[in-house]
C-alpha cells in the first residue's frame, strides 16, 4: 500500500504498522499502571526526580501521566486505523506530525531536566526511549527515514533551545517549593502568623544542634510564627530518629524542645513514645530525599538552612547558625 506521509510517497507495511500500533497501547498501559501506582503512594520510578519536577509542572504530574496515556492511545489507534485505510493519506501524516511533536515535547522537557534542574526522571527518560522507538518502527513501517531524522531534529532543537533559555527552577510552587516533612501550626494561632519558617535539619549536623538549642530556648522570638521542619537525612539510624520526631511531634506543645532531646539522643528508653513502623519510615525516606533534590537545586551545600516566607512578600534563606540566629534576633550564645 502507498501513501504519501509529510508530503513524500511512502509505502505502507501493515504488519509491521501492526507492530506500532501495539508499542503504543503497551506504552499507554504502563503510564495508566503508574497513575495508578501512583494514587495507592507508591511509584515505577524510583527516583526522587520524578517527584521534584511534579513540583514545576503547571498541571501537576497526574495531569501529565492522564495526557500521555491519551497520546498513546491516540497514536495506537491511529496506526490501527492506518492499516485499513492507507490509502488516506491524511492518517499517516497525522501520525507523523504528532510523533515529530512528542519529539519536540520532550527535547523541551528533558532539556529543563538536563540543564536546569541537573537530573532527570527516569520515568521522563523511559517515555522518550519509547517514542524515539515508536518513531524508528513508524519510520521503518513506511518506509520513510526521513522521519525520524525530523524527529531527532525536534527533539535537538527542544534541548538547544533550553540550554539558551538557561532557564533556573527559582522557587517553585507552594511553599516556595519545598514541601516540608513536618509541620507545627505556630506558637499561637495560625491566623496571626507573621512569617512562615521551614528549618531543614539533619540528625547530625552539630551546627544545626546550636540552632536547635537557641530556638527552643527563645521561643516568644517565634511566638506568631508558622514553623516547619525537614530533614536530609538518609543513612538508617538517623533517619530513625526522624521517624520518630515525625511520630510524636504532634503529641507535644514543645516541639524543639522534643526535636533537640531526640536529636541528642536523650529520650533514653521512654515508653511513652510511639514508636514509628516500616511504612512510616520509608515515607519519611522519600521526603528526605526530596529535601536534598531541593538543597541542589537551590545550589545549597549544608545545613541548617532556615528558609523564611514573610506573609508572601519576600522570601530569605538563611544559610549556616549565625546567619539564622541573626535573623531571628537570637544572640548565639546568649542562655
Amino acid at each position: 500500500m502507498k501513501s504519501k506521509v509529510l508530503g513524500m510517497k511512502s509505502e505502507i507495511l501493515p504488519g509491521r504498522v501492526a507492530v506500532c500500533s501495539a508499542v503504543g497501547l503497551l506504552a499507554a498501559i504502563m503510564l495508566a499502571v503508574e497513575m495508578f501506582m501512583q494514587s495507592k503512594g507508591a511509584s515505577l520510578c524510583k527516583t526522587v526526580t520524578c517527584d521534584v519536577i511534579g513540583d514545576y509542572t503547571r498541571f501537576g504530574e497526574t495531569f501529565i501521566l492522564a495526557a500521555g496515556i491519551q497520546f498513546f492511545l491516540l497514536i495506537a489507534t491511529a496506526m490501527f486505523f492506518v492499516r485499513r485505510y492507507a490509502e488516506a493519506g491524511w492518517l499517516s501524516t497525522a501520525v507523523s506530525l504528532l510523533l515529530v511533536g512528542a519529539m519536540a515535547s520532550e527535547g523541551v522537557l528533558l532539556g529543563f531536566q538536563f540543564f536546569s534542574l541537573q537530573s532527570v526522571c527516569l520515568l521522563c527518560a523511559a517515555v522518550f526511549v519509547t517514542i524515539c522507538v515508536l518513531l524508528a518502527l513508524w519510520s521503518f513501517a513506511v518506509r520513510n527515514s526521513r522521519l525520524f531524522l525530523f524527529g531527532v531534529a525536534a527533539c535537538l532543537a527542544g534541548l538547544v533551545g533550553m540550554y539558551t533559555l538557561n532557564v533556573a527552577p527559582g522557587l517553585g510552587k507552594g511553599n516556595v517549593g519545598l514541601d516540608p516533612v513536618y509541620r507545627q501550626a505556630g506558637f499561637t494561632d495560625s491566623s496571626v502568623q507573621k512569617r512562615r519558617l521551614t528549618l531543614i535539619t539533619s540528625m547530625t549536623c552539630p551546627h544545626c544542634s546550636k540552632v536547635i538549642l537557641q530556638m527552643a530556648r527563645h521561643a516568644d522570638v517565634l511566638h506568631d510564627d508558622l514553623l516547619a521542619f525537614a530533614f536530609i537525612d538518609s543513612k538508617d539510624v538517623p533517619l530513625q530518629a526522624v521517624a520518630l520526631f515525625a511520630a510524636n511531634m504532634d503529641r507535644t506543645e514543645t516541639v524543639l524542645p522534643l526535636l533537640y532531646a531526640i536529636k541528642n539522643g536523650e529520650t533514653g528508653q521512654s515508653n511513652s513514645f510511639h514508636k514509628p513502623d516500616a511504612e512510616q519510615v520509608d515515607a519519611v525516606r522519600k521526603k528526605n530525599l526530596h529535601t536534598s533534590q531541593f538543597l541542589q537545586l537551590m545550589g545549597l551545600n549544608g545545613v541548617p538552612v532556615l528558609v523564611a516566607d514573610e506573609n508572601s512578600e519576600q522570601i530569605r534563606i538563611l544559610v549556616g547558625v549565625e546567619a539564622i540566629l541573626q535573623y531571628l534576633h537570637i544572640a548565639p550564645g546568649n542562655q
